[in-house]
């Protein structure tokens, strides 16, 4: 039997996106061909993971947390993490590190280097320059930090063709060292029957961030629920204190009962199933998978015109896209969707011909195992 390659995958966040991406490689990846290491920040798990961790421990896969590996800038911790992430890699000796977004991606990098392992791939999830929020320096530190790294970077694996472009033609790296591998989901069977005098519901499943734009998505959904009588609102998830903003909003309107905010959901398909209709206000992207496990569901979507979202969105194909924070051009392409039944069942169909094409987790998992093996 021949000796399985030892891969080590670094990230900072094992909650949202990164944190799926990550459980959907430990449940598909060929265990016998690969000795996977995990190491993590201990300050962003969520329930999923932890509910998890000890059925793959069970399978043969191990765990570091680091405590001090935090989202923010922090010279101290970050000088900590890097320490023990080197201590981590000389004991692990491993063929591969495989480095997960902007914090993962900078401290696992450098640490590598450190530890003069050859082969150092890194998934931004979409790169930090991308948010439109953030403020010139900070924008510029992140850039200059990228461009550095990326000279010790075997492989950058982007999870949609506009990030990709966006690392190029930003100076980031070169396109001859980067790889397009789309983010792929499992498809779950559930029934998505609804009784014909239901309210039809537009949904979308995000954090409370900026990054997720919750205030367009208020507006958006005030404009039509006083057009409309037979329709709701549902946000899945957690987040900022934007959350209970919003929440102070609905109540001083009494809007409860036609803008409902779930929180956090482990299962979310439940209530997915229900939407009619799946909506993104997102302000920038990798390949975001809610939109993905949208399609998967048959869903129409409507989303932002940004990265990521519109290759996942094609417009009047299986959706529409609107241009970010523009409420009435929102409103509007729902509007179309709300009105015409057949329309979203043809885009619905649609969504999960392209999902079968392309976003399968079949097709992930083979992509990643075929770089893992080139390495």
């Amino acid at each position: 039997m021949l000796e399985r390659k030892k891969v080590l995958i670094l990230c900072e966040s094992m909650g949202g996106g990164v944190r799926r991406h990550l459980m959907d490689i430990l449940d598909n990846i060929n265990l016998n061909k690969y000795h996977v290491l995990i190491i993590y920040g201990g300050n962003r798990v969520d329930g999923i993971f932890s509910s998890m961790k000890d059925e793959y421990k069970t399978k043969g896969i191990d765990f570091c947390v680091i405590n001090e590996l935090q989202r923010e800038l922090n010279p101290i911790k970050d000088f900590k993490s890097i320490l023990k992430i080197t201590g981590i890699i000389k004991q692990f000796n491993p063929d591969i590190i495989h480095c997960h977004s902007s914090k993962g991606g900078g401290l696992g990098r450098i640490a590598g280097v450190v530890c003069g392992v050859n082969s150092i791939i890194y998934t931004p999830h979409g790169y930090s320059i991308q948010a439109p929020y953030l403020g010139k320096l900070k924008k510029n530190i992140y850039l200059y930090l990228e461009k550095l790294l990326s000279k010790v970077t075997s492989l950058t694996i982007n999870v949609s063709q506009g990030e990709r472009k966006i690392g190029v033609d930003a100076g980031i790296t070169k396109k001859e060292k980067t790889k397009v591998i789309y983010n792929g989901i499992q498809e779950d069977s559930v029934d998505r029957k609804k009784e014909s005098s239901s309210p039809i519901i537009v949904g979308t499943v995000a954090r409370f961030d900026p990054s997720k734009d919750p205030y367009t998505f208020y507006n958006i959904a005030l404009g039509l629920i006083e057009k409309h009588s037979n329709i709701e609102f549902w946000y899945i998830g957690d987040g900022d204190s934007t959350k209970s903003e919003i929440e102070h909003l609905l109540n001083n309107r009494s809007l409860q009962d036609k803008i409902k905010l779930f929180g956090f959901k482990e299962d979310i398909y439940p209530y997915l199933s229900s939407f009619d209709i799946y909506i993104s206000t997102s302000l920038h992207e990798g390949l975001p998978y809610s939109i993905v496990e949208a399609m998967s569901l048959k869903l129409p979507i409507v989303g932002t015109n940004v990265t990521g979202n519109n290759e996942l969105i094609i417009n009047k194909y299986n959706g529409m896209l609107f241009e970010k924070r523009n409420v009435e051009e929102a409103i509007e392409e729902l509007e179309r969707l709300i009105l015409n039944e057949n329309t979203r069942k043809e885009y619905g169909e649609n969504s999960y011909k392209w999902y079968k094409k392309d976003f399968t987790i079949e097709k992930m998992i083979t992509s990643i195992e075929q770089v893992y093996d080139e390495f």
